[in-house]
């Protein structure tokens, strides 16, 4: 899937008088916290390394290897999985909860994942793998946990919170290393923390290509992906096609590979946006980023992460321009059965 994905208020909709829920719903800056996020959950993915036949196992105890020799994976044909459950938590710090040059102001995001999906385990198809999947994530957005920042648009920071729904359905084909090629559709809910009530949603096919090279330490991949977005109305009297939008998203990272269990990726990512209104909007956001993983076991990770982001539009009077830089760390515990 788009697998797995920031709420933001703009100062402009503050000052003509919307609540911070009908902001949100209204404002494009409501989807990119979101999609920030998710697109992170799809950077780490790509770095995550299954061990391949003939490599050398982890070692079970400090020595073991000195004791009774390298230890090889064997090439033993699995028995075929059907599901997939994942759990993900991160916690981080950015210095523009509002997305707003001319209001800045800093706290502490926590993101709850779960996700489950029926997803076979990969077919032999021309001569790569053929993976299909479908599936639902629940997303969780918690602001302000360990301070209390108040600003002039609300009184207290976890006004802000919200949760996610995405139902998703996946094709993806690829060879290893090499090509990979995607076909998906996501439908999303956005809905309010207080009574999980509905206040945004759109649906979003969309299609992507990758090229990776690698060696046994270092890999690099360079992936496109176009999505296009059909918002489906909000709880509120707003045009139901603000947010009607083409989406064109390159990305570059490099993965490498310091131990067994120790890397690092060094990422950036650029996305043009378009939207399909009367102002003709178009935007241009900029990501670009350092996250380091270590595996603590086959279903379990831990991370942590710098990102630096930036938006341009030809339109700032709807989309005011902005800087943020976030930090912070996470885990993820993802079982196939």
């Amino acid at each position: 899937m788009t697998s797995i994905a920031t709420i933001r208020t703009t100062t402009l909709l503050a000052l003509a008088g919307f609540t911070p829920v009908v902001a949100l719903a209204q404002a494009p800056g409501v989807l990119n916290q979101l999609n920030g996020v998710q697109q992170r959950q799809e950077l780490e993915q790509s770095a995550q390394q299954t061990v391949a036949p003939g490599d050398s196992a982890p070692e079970l105890y400090p020595g073991e290897e000195s004791d009774v020799g390298p230890q090889s994976v064997l090439e033993i044909k699995p028995r075929r999985q059907l599901f997939e459950a994942m759990i993900d938590s991160q916690f981080y710090h950015t210095d523009n909860v509002l997305l707003v040059d001319s209001a800045k102001y800093s706290t502490t995001v926590l993101v709850s994942t779960a996700q489950f999906a029926l997803a076979p385990t990969p077919y032999d198809l021309w001569g790569g793998q053929f993976a299909p999947a479908v599936g639902y994530s629940q997303q969780w957005f918690d602001y302000g946990l360990g301070d209390n920042v108040s600003t002039p648009y609300f009184h207290d920071v976890n006004t802000l919170d919200f949760n996610a729904q995405t139902m998703f359905a996946d094709l993806r084909w690829w060879t290893k290393p090499g090509l990979t090629a995607e076909l998906g559709f996501n439908y999303l809910r956005l809905l309010s923390t207080s009574d999980y009530s509905s206040f945004y949603e759109e649906a979003d096919p969309y299609a992507g290509l990758s090229a990776t090279i690698a060696d046994d330490k270092v890999s690099g991949t360079f992936a496109y992906q176009a999505s296009y977005h059909m918002p489906n109305g909000t709880t509120y009297d707003i045009d139901p096609d603000f947010n009607e939008r083409f989406d064109s998203l390159l990305s570059i990272s490099c993965i490498v590979k310091l131990s067994q269990r120790f890397s690092v990726q060094p990422y950036g990512q650029y996305r043009y946006t378009h939207f399909f209104t009367d102002t003709s909007r178009n935007d241009q956001f900029g990501t670009f980023g350092l996250a380091a993983y270590y595996q603590v076991c086959r279903y379990c990770h831990v991370r942590a992460f710098l990102n630096y982001n930036l938006r341009r539009s030809d339109r700032a009077d709807l989309a005011p321009n902005y800087e943020e830089f976030d930090a912070g760390a996470g885990v993820n515990v993802d079982i196939r059965f």
